[in-house]
């Protein structure tokens, strides 16, 4: 269960990538953090963003 999440948009993404839009979940099950990376309203694997936190 996500128990919360902090919200961070980047104000000069590096291109092609435009309004990127970080989300910082916190998973309770997993006990760790997790990076989203989300634009376009479209949800993307962006792996150079993704950094699960033990």
């Amino acid at each position: 269960d996500i128990i919360g999440y902090v919200e961070n948009v980047i104000e000069n993404p590096p291109p092609p990538i435009d309004h990127v839009r970080l989300m910082f979940t916190l998973n309770n099950n997993r006990g760790r953090t997790v990076l989203v990376c989300v634009w376009n309203q479209v949800l993307k694997e962006c792996k150079d963003l993704i950094k699960p936190n033990a």
